[in-house]
This record gives structure tokens, sequence and C-alpha cells, in this order.
């Protein structure tokens, strides 16, 4: 009886290892076919455009809220939550050309023109900079952000925080 318990067990720990085996190999496979479709890509993007960044890099640097939370983290941008909802209503809640043709998700202009960026992520570190010129850290709650934001004044809007905050 004890034989057989041990020889089932055995058995079991066995299965699951070449499962898990399987698994592993399948997983592996996915990546190796990914990796060459993103290298015939890069290939395929040098050849017919000039690129300045590889394709993996802009896969990584794909536009969602997450990825603009994380590079706000990144960046040490201070109030995420309010930054996000400027970024939300500056692109019209992630649809406009100002952030799909100009990668600017804050309207930040120049000389009266909306600022072009090469990425979304340069767009973020453009606000990182602005928050870090005209931010005062004596600002220690969401409220008093709020109220920086409409002492600078950062939008034209004269509702713009009330806008923000209905998001």
């Amino acid at each position: 009886m004890k034989g057989s318990k041990w020889s089932t067990i055995f058995s079991i720990v066995l299965s699951a290892m070449v499962v898990f085996f399987i698994m592993y190999l399948i997983e592996w496979n996915k990546r190796q076919k990914a990796e060459a479709e993103i290298a015939e890509l890069n290939a395929h993007c040098r050849y017919m455009y000039d690129c300045s960044e590889s394709l993996q890099d802009q896969i990584n640097g794909l536009f969602t809220e997450y990825n603009l939370r994380s590079e706000l983290i990144r960046y040490k941008v201070l109030y995420p939550d309010v930054v996000i909802k400027q970024a939300r209503f500056e692109t019209g809640n992630y649809t406009s050309n100002a952030l799909w043709k100009y990668n600017n998700l804050f309207g930040f202009t120049s000389n009266g023109k909306l600022m072009v960026y090469t990425n979304w992520v340069e767009s973020v570190k453009a606000y990182a900079e602005w928050q870090h010129k005209y931010y005062k850290p004596v600002i220690n709650t969401e409220e008093e952000y709020y109220s920086f934001l409409k002492k600078l004044p950062y939008a034209r809007d004269g509702d713009y925080i009330k806008k923000l905050k209905q998001l």
C-alpha cells in the first residue's frame, strides 16, 4: 500500500512537471514568434521610413492611461490623479489630434501654437519640467494643487478646475 501511494504521488508530480514544461515551451515559442515579427517590422520600418525608435520601443510606449500613470510616477509628477484628469480634459478623453497627431497630452503651446512632441512620453517629461519649475512644495493636498493651477493660471477656461473635478 505504501509503495503505491508514493508511486501515485510521484506520477502526479511528474505529470504536473510535464504540463508546466509544455506550457513553458508554448509561451517560449509565442515569444520567439513575436520577437521575430518585431525584428521583421523593424527592418521594414527602417526600409520604408526614417524611424527614430525601434518598433519594440513604440510597443513598450503605447499610450494607455496605465502607462501614463506609470510615466507620471517615473518622472516624479505630483498629484498624478489630477494630472490624469488634465490629460483627459485637454485631449477630449484621449481622442483629439493634440494627442494622436502631436503627442501633446496637456495642451502646451508655444507662440500660440500647439507644441509637437516626438511621442507622448515627451509630453509627460515636459509636464514634469513645467511642474518642477512652477510648483512650490508648500502644497500638500489635491485641493491646494487645484488652487495652484487656478492661480497660475494653467488654462484660459475660467471653469477649467470645475471641469477637471467633474471628471
